[in-house]
């Protein structure tokens, strides 16, 4: 009988335990404002132009939150909130498997907004199989709308933002900047060499919605 009571009031000191926990575990989120810096929606496709004249299609597969620790080893840790946008790419030239038809789309992680203090936007831009050179950049929103405001625009009101690519090799092609958009994310990226891509189409529901 003891023993059952023991049991009963372990379990009950568990729960409350594990309950006080959850409380007080704080969990940052993305603030309404830092969302705003991310136009993309599920089944958007964006149509890109290299100078070269080749043509990129991109399809937003997933637009999602995800909430993680900022430290595994706490016995209390802080959550933060992150959102992801993800699609597919066409290559620009597909790849054969062992067995079937050539790969002619791969996965791409288009960009991320983590919530912090400030929050800040990662754009995570790389297309595999290529051998220029795209490093995530991260810049703060306090930064981006600092950015909005004071720089010089290019097409659909987009500013620069200067890729934090730093090549150890100076015979290296890099991504160099974006030109970014509030209503329209990429806009237009550069490279070392002069190559660039540029958005022609950004098709939402059937329509091209690029003025």
């Amino acid at each position: 009988m003891n023993t059952k009571i023991f049991s009963i009031k372990l379990n009950s000191f568990l729960f409350i335990l594990s309950l006080s926990m959850f409380i007080s575990c704080k969990v940052h989120k993305i603030s309404d404002e830092s969302k705003e810096w991310q136009p993309y929606k599920k089944k958007d496709i964006l149509i890109f132009k290299s100078s070269k004249g080749e043509f990129d299609t991109i399809w937003i597969k997933k637009v999602s939150f995800e909430t993680a620790v900022n430290d595994n080893l706490s016995f209390n840790p802080n959550r933060f909130q992150t959102l992801s946008v993800t699609g597919e790419i066409s290559l620009q030239r597909p790849y054969p498997l062992q067995r079937g038809l050539p790969i002619r789309r791969t996965f791409i992680n288009m960009l991320s907004i983590y919530a912090n203090d400030p929050d800040y936007l990662s754009l995570d831009f790389t297309k595999r199989l290529d051998t220029l050179r795209y490093s995530p950049t991260r810049v703060s929103i306090d930064e981006l709308s600092k950015l909005e405001v004071e720089s010089p625009r290019f097409k659909h009101n987009s500013f620069e933002i200067k890729s934090e690519s730093s090549p150890v090799n100076p015979n290296l092609i890099y991504l160099t900047k974006y030109w970014w958009s509030k209503e329209y994310g990429y806009v237009r990226y550069e490279f070392s060499n002069g190559y660039y891509w540029e958005l022609q189409q950004f098709i939402r529901d059937g329509k091209n919605i690029l003025p």
